[in-house]
């Protein structure tokens, strides 16, 4: 491990004396409620992002950050609302990518309300026989495999069988 990854995990750890572990994992999902990024986090906190990203995906603070994402997600939803509320036929074009973005962000962080439906649902009842199908196709195999024994002579001319 090299000297900024220690010296950051030396942070990450003072933190976690002063607040615990719950206050710090409170502390970093509220704020990202509240709309600020993991990079924003880690630079005010002076902890690097790869050990901020890694000490949230321990265990079950992982469960956390990402329902801190779905508040953050409704949140940008909500603004959009006032965004386009706001917009001048001069800014338009800049609020319409400012609510697209969020739209986008929020379809990422909470999937199941804003993301893009595209769920089938499939329901089939049919049961098979399958012990039946295998007698059926082993008798068809097996009729195929004989050798023709039966041969008809058909006249070419009448179309009759000699």
């Amino acid at each position: 491990m090299g000297d900024l990854a220690k010296l950051g995990w030396q942070r990450m750890d003072v933190l976690v004396q002063e607040h615990g572990d719950d206050g710090v994992l409170h502390m970093v999902c509220d704020q990202v409620a509240d709309g600020l990024s993991l990079s924003e986090i880690s630079r005010v906190e002076g902890v690097p992002y790869s050990v901020l990203w890694k000490w949230l995906s321990d265990g079950s603070r992982m469960e956390a950050y990402r329902t801190a994402l779905e508040a953050r997600a409704d949140k940008e939803v909500h603004e959009t609302l006032e965004i386009a509320d706001c917009a001048t036929p001069e800014d338009i074009g800049v609020a319409k990518l400012r609510v697209d973005t969020r739209k986008w962000a929020a379809s990422k962080w909470d999937r199941d309300r804003y993301g893009e439906s595209s769920k089938v649902a499939l329901d089939v009842r049919y049961q098979v026989d399958l012990a039946g199908a295998l007698l059926e196709a082993e008798a068809r195999r097996t009729a195929l495999q004989k050798p023709v024994t039966d041969c008809v002579t058909v006249d070419n001319e009448t179309g009759g069988i000699v």
